[in-house]
């Protein structure tokens, strides 16, 4: 009884690390969608603030994409520079409630560190 029980473990937990294992990473246009789509939700935008915020994302991504590619996991330092240089290009368009709301939105953007054996929380 007792193997036939370990044995149905392994394989519920040979499946779930299968299938983590075959998430492929969103593309910058992928990413860029679920971005543009969780700021205008919460403000109201210009087209030419829309197209601002395009283009800063799509520089971010566009780093951060190839120092991950460099490097499997980016320092902080670098990341929190990109960061910096996408949400100055984003203030100077906003007005002060528009970038407070921002703020708000940019913390939710961010991947969440994941503790071993956790898996990320779906979006919806």
């Amino acid at each position: 009884m007792k193997n036939i029980m370990l044995i149905a473990v392994l394989l519920i937990s040979a499946g779930t690390f299968a299938q983590q294992g075959n998430r492929k990473p969103l593309s910058i246009e992928e990413k860029l969608s679920n971005v543009i789509t969780k700021i205008e939700n919460k403000i109201e935008l210009t087209d030419s603030q829309k197209e601002v915020i395009e283009k800063s994302f799509t520089d971010f991504f566009t780093k951060a994409d190839k120092e991950m590619k460099l490097d499997k996991r980016p320092e902080k330092v670098v990341m929190e520079a990109f960061e910096k240089e996408r949400d100055q290009k984003i203030k100077a368009v906003f007005s002060n409630t528009q970038y407070e709301e921002y703020l708000k939105i940019s913390c939710q953007l961010k991947p969440q560190p994941q503790t071993q054996g956790q898996r990320p929380p779906r979006q919806n």
